[in-house]
């Protein structure tokens, strides 16, 4: 890995991985361990959401699509 410096990293969801993406663009996936090569333990329990993300064009589609069919009644 050279001197190249990182502009992002985040953390899985279960906080076994660390994934740092660097300025040329190069994505690296880091296992989390302690100084003995255990993996950590988790403290907090996964929660789930009941929202359901969708990007701006779906959402978009789903409107136009909407509209389209009330327009035909």
């Amino acid at each position: 890995m050279g001197n190249v410096t990182c502009v992002q990293m985040k953390m899985t969801h279960d906080d076994q991985y660390l994934i740092t993406i660097s300025e040329d663009s190069c994505v690296m996936i880091w296992k989390v361990q302690d100084r003995e090569g255990r993996n950590l333990k988790r403290d907090k329990e996964l929660s789930y959401a009941e929202e359901i993300l969708i990007t701006k064009s779906d959402l978009e589609d789903k409107v136009s699509f909407l509209l389209l069919w009330a327009i035909s009644l």
